[in-house]
């Protein structure tokens, strides 16, 4: 059931009436009668006009992923609990903002419905950047696609929010968005968002900050270094695989090996600190010896600012701008991406 406050912020005094109508894809949804409605509003909303983005909500509800809203505190837009197979998405947002989101949120539920997890530990650092890099910027660029579809028939707000907030992600989509009145998803529109996310370094640290950082300083707190052995390889070609599905099979099919590339796999200064040590502490207490795809990973340089930041249930010091809205992609809580 949801929360109060959660409720006062769909109520008709704040985002007034929605139709009462069936939602045009199958997601079991929790909540009051008008919370109901509007998650089925945003729904249909995508479902009307994005074919691509129907499908990525369809797999979802496919595989059992409920929908609800969940009022946070202003820092978490929405998250995906592999776990609970939960979408949840913070009502305080307007709808514009919760559009992208949705899309975002459902194409993580697909990404675990093919076999992705959040088992944060299992596998090398290097195999743990090119996975769960490549969930983020492949569920940012179905987010884009959707809503860049959805443009082209009529529904503009959602692609306008979403060009203001993220624009290494829409800045690829240019042509299409200018040149083309309306445009599809294709398997080339998916990777060019794919590689815009790559781009943003404030975006990567942050993910480094939740993924490996915060991770490998709960372990030692801990003392579970024995449980996490940081030992399983993971190829760019299978998690590509996995991960970048398009309109026709793996949109990186001629280019498998993409998360070889050095700007994939870059590491802040910070970062490799916090392994070298973590895996020194490891060694000393196991005797097991360190990773070394750590050794192999390059290194960026230093951000020349700090701000903090809030991802997956924890503040963060990292690379600042002034747009901090545009971060709502990765706040995430620690049950959920």
């Amino acid at each position: 059931m949801s929360s109060v406050l959660s409720q006062v912020f769909s109520s008709k005094l704040f985002r007034g009436s929605y139709p009462d109508e069936k939602p045009e894809i199958g997601f079991q949804m929790e909540g009051s009668a008008q919370e109901k409605r509007r998650m089925t509003s945003l729904v249909n909303r995508i479902a009307r006009s994005s074919p691509f983005g129907r499908s990525v909500l369809e797999k979802a509800a496919e595989g059992g992923y409920t929908l609800a809203f969940q009022a946070r505190n202003g820092t978490i837009v929405g998250s995906c609990c592999e776990q609970k197979k939960a979408i949840l998405l913070d009502p305080v947002y307007s709808d514009s903002r919760l559009i992208s989101t949705l899309a975002h949120e459902a194409r993580h539920a697909e990404q675990f419905v093919r076999g992705a997890d959040s088992e944060f530990g299992k596998r090398t650092v290097k195999s743990e950047i090119m996975l769960y890099r490549a969930m983020e910027a492949d569920a940012q660029a179905a987010a884009a696609v959707t809503v860049l579809e959805m443009k082209g028939r009529g529904d503009d707000k959602p692609w306008q929010k979403l060009k203001k907030e993220s624009p290494y992600i829409t800045d690829p989509l240019k042509y299409a968005e200018e040149h083309i009145s309306k445009p599809r998803a294709t398997n080339g529109l998916l990777g060019a968002a794919f590689k815009g996310w790559y781009d943003d370094a404030l975006i990567k640290e942050a993910y480094e900050n939740s993924y490996i950082v915060a991770t490998m300083d709960e372990i030692m707190k801990k003392k579970k270094e024995a449980e996490n052995p940081y030992d399983q390889k993971e190829t760019s070609a299978n998690i590509v695989n996995m991960i970048c599905r398009g309109v026709d099979g793996c949109y990186f099919k001629n280019e498998p090996e993409v998360l070889e590339n050095p700007k994939f796999l870059d590491i802040s200064p910070s970062t490799l600190s916090k392994a070298m040590h973590y895996f020194s502490v490891r060694k000393m207490r196991t005797g097991a010896e360190p990773d070394p795809s750590v050794d192999a990973l390059p290194v960026r340089p230093a951000t020349s600012t700090v701000a903090p930041v809030y991802v997956w249930g924890s503040y963060y010091d990292i690379s600042g701008v002034g747009e901090n809205i545009r971060l709502g992609m990765i706040k995430k809580s620690r049950n959920g991406r």
